[in-house]
């Protein structure tokens, strides 16, 4: 079961979210050494208003050793030469994180092997019995 998330929740959460940019790494030239397309993303989730008291709590637990102090959620991207595309990719790692930490699995329904399956098994365990039997040395060697 999916504890779901509504797309006004989502709203609120990337209304919550700030954005920190810096210079990204690697090679680029002076592109890479002008431009501030490295995004930072961090959502608090301890004081989220998105997330009720039960989803805070079923966050927090998935993701504690992720969280960083304060229970901040930091996703970062330098992926692309962009920094809209970046914001854009640290918004669907935060929701792809978000929608696995609110994911609840079902409970497994115990069932009953049927008849025949019971029978079957027996009837195996019954004719590896008999050949184990078999290879016994018998009184008379």
């Amino acid at each position: 079961m999916v504890n779901d998330m509504s797309p006004l929740a989502w709203q609120q959460i990337v209304d919550e979210v700030k954005f920190q940019y810096s210079r990204s790494s690697g090679p680029g030239g002076q592109h890479v050494n002008r431009t501030e397309s490295r995004v930072e993303l961090r959502f608090d989730l301890v004081h989220s208003k998105a997330l009720n008291p039960e989803q805070k709590a079923l966050a927090i637990d998935y993701l504690e050793s992720a969280l960083k102090r304060d229970c901040y959620i930091i996703v970062v991207s330098e992926e692309h030469r962009s920094r809209k595309q970046n914001q854009l990719v640290c918004l669907k790692k935060l929701k792809s994180i978000i929608e696995r930490a609110l994911f609840i699995p079902k409970k497994r329904v115990r069932t009953k092997p049927n008849k025949s399956a019971v029978k079957k098994r027996l009837e195996t365990k019954k004719k590896r019995g008999l050949i184990k039997k078999l290879r016994q040395k018998t009184e008379a060697e």
